[in-house]
């Protein structure tokens, strides 16, 4: 026997040696068929190799977000591995790890390598190997992560059991069981999933908690754990009229968060901020609401607390969180029109004037017409209309909104003795951009008062074109060459004359729109001539059938003042009659 293997071992090695030494070809060692006294095969080990383990590559590929870390992937079943034995015709096997977690190893033996990570689990297979193919390279690495199963119980449409790669985080398989939109989570809608208290239960017993919310806010992979073979993903539920904690103030995500045991205020700011390096800007604001009802309000430096993190205070549910925002560096205002330099402006609220704004723009030009320029801005009252919820993981947007001072203004005018085109010509102009209030002419003259600029603001200074626009109740509306000589008939002589329902005659100064009187002020360039129609014009049938019925419950509206007036003159008319009659008897 021990001849037996000596010579087995001799005619194996002696074959391996001329191909190695390229003695024999390769290809004529596997199809020659070339068979040895003993009963064997071809003599290459490498081919006896790969008949024995003859398995098919992996072609799925799967999704990673970096090259996996060998001392923290846990090795489970299922797991691919791929056993590499150098030479001049390397051979390359795939060998899964089996159910019960031991990795075969070609020539090499069993090794048990389930929950062992994967730098362990390489190390020891590579040895093994090394001892059997000796003064060989040898290389053994993961190919192929494996899929495993994990279970989703708690607030969720579909809880079950779903299938994970090794790789996934709690978020993926969370995505799975919240992707049916047409159940709820919950089966009382006053109820929402609390993603910032999820629980991880791993088969030894262990825990660990997830924060989807501030992964999602921060991007900490920490609060995004990846997932272990039969896991258990638990999704609690929470009250949010109970268990919320707000944030509010100078933070992009302000709005309400389920409340997780041991948050601070530091936690509360970060889901607001989604910033892990604050700037230490401002102070805090925690207000409490108590058991009997009381409120209590406590205040902090931002910058004590971010050097201090173990003081910051822990929070209870219904704590209000408010960052108070930094006093605003400035703002930008933009300058259009004839300027050396338009384009946008910073400006300093406050300090900025409307004479620096023009010399930061490198000044007037020639062709510029400065009694017609302007300042746009924003009016104090528009109409808010929020196209996101109260925070960006609320289920239904909030509905459209107006500020209290819009609204107020909106009932005053119902309580006005407004009439129809009164109240259309306020809604037309009630959001148009407003002017500010000033004569550039005047204010960028030498001694003039200061004209403070505010963020946002407009300057425009138009191009003097020469003309004076003319239209309304004129036969031939339309721009018309400036003359200083001419009065306002003239140009509308020019523009053809008056029509036949011609009314009164404005004279509307450029750039400050004031209404100047037509008879003793002389147009100037850019400046616009209006001819009033005697009839009332409306755009549209919609609103002359507004007009007609407003007309006309006013004409009801007198006529039956007119027959109480009848009725009350009759009746006492009627009543004197008698006294005089009962005087008289």
């Amino acid at each position: 026997m021990a001849s037996s293997r000596l010579l087995r071992r001799v005619a194996r090695y002696g074959l391996a040696a001329l191909l190695c030494f390229g003695l024999i070809s390769p290809l004529a060692a596997q199809t020659t068929g070339l068979t040895d006294f003993f009963g064997g095969s071809t003599g290459n080990p490498l081919q006896q190799l790969r008949q024995r383990l003859a398995n098919p590559t992996l072609t799925e590929t799967l999704v990673l977000e970096g090259a996996l870390d060998p001392a923290q992937y846990l090795v489970g079943p299922g797991d691919q591995f791929s056993i590499t034995i150098g030479g001049p015709q390397p051979l390359t096997v795939v060998v899964p790890v089996s159910a019960d977690g031991v990795l075969v190893i070609p020539d090499g033996g069993a090794l048990p390598v389930a929950g062992e990570t994967l730098a362990t689990a390489t190390a020891a297979a590579h040895r093994l190997l090394q001892e059997q193919y000796q003064n060989v390279a040898v290389t053994v690495a993961l190919a192929q992560p494996r899929q495993f199963l994990v279970h989703v119980t708690g607030a969720v449409p579909v809880p079950g059991r779903y299938p994970a790669a090794a790789a996934a985080r709690a978020s993926d398989i969370l995505e799975q069981a919240f992707l049916d939109t047409t159940r709820f989570a919950v089966s009382n809608l006053a109820f929402r999933p609390a993603l910032r208290s999820i629980t991880l239960i791993h088969r030894d017993g262990a825990t660990t908690e997830v924060d989807l919310i501030r992964y999602f806010t921060t991007g900490e992979t920490a609060h995004n754990p990846y997932l272990r073979d039969g896991d258990v993903v638990h999704v609690p539920a929470y009250d949010p009229a109970h268990e919320s904690i707000y944030v509010n103030g100078a933070v992009p995500f302000a709005g309400a968060y389920d409340y997780r045991r041991g948050d601070t205020v530091l936690d509360a700011l970060l889901l607001g901020t989604g910033d892990t390096t604050p700037e230490a800007t401002g102070t805090i604001r925690l207000v409490r609401t108590g058991a009997d009802g009381r409120i209590t309000a406590q205040t902090f430096a931002h910058a004590d607390l971010l050097s201090t993190p173990e003081a910051a205070p822990r929070l209870q549910p219904r704590d209000h969180v408010y960052l108070t925002p930094a006093q605003p560096p400035g703002g930008t205002i933009s300058v259009s029109g004839e300027v050396v330099f338009p384009g946008i402006y910073p400006i300093e609220q406050g300090q900025t004037t409307l004479r620096d704004l023009v010399a930061q723009a490198g000044g007037l030009r020639d062709e510029a017409l400065l009694h017609a320029a302007y300042v746009d801005r924003m009016p104090a009252f528009t109409p808010v209309l929020p196209l996101l919820p109260e925070n960006r993981f609320a289920p239904t947007p909030a509905l459209p909104t107006l500020p209290p001072d819009s609204l107020g203004i909106l009932h005053s005018l119902r309580q006005t003795n407004l009439d129809f085109f009164g109240r259309y010509y306020f809604t037309r102009t009630y959001n148009l951009q407003s002017r500010v209030a000033v004569n550039l002419t005047e204010a960028l003259a030498d001694g003039a008062a200061t004209v403070y600029l505010q963020d946002g603001d407009r300057l425009v200074i138009p191009r003097d074109e020469g003309t004076v626009f003319v239209f309304g109740q004129v036969d031939q509306p339309g721009y018309l060459d400036f003359d200083p000589t001419r009065d306002v008939a003239d140009y509308i002589a020019l523009a053809g004359g008056k029509g036949p329902d011609a009314g009164n005659v404005f004279l509307i100064e450029a750039g400050t729109g004031r209404r100047l009187d037509a008879s003793t002020h002389q147009p100037r360039s850019g400046d616009l001539i209006f001819v009033e129609s005697k009839r009332r014009i409306v755009d549209n049938p919609s609103l002359a059938q507004l007009a007609q019925n407003e007309a006309r419950n006013k004409a009801d509206a007198r006529i039956r003042i007119a027959q109480v007036a009848s009725q009350i003159i009759s009746a006492t008319t009627s009543l004197l009659a008698l006294i005089i009659a009962l005087r008289r008897n």
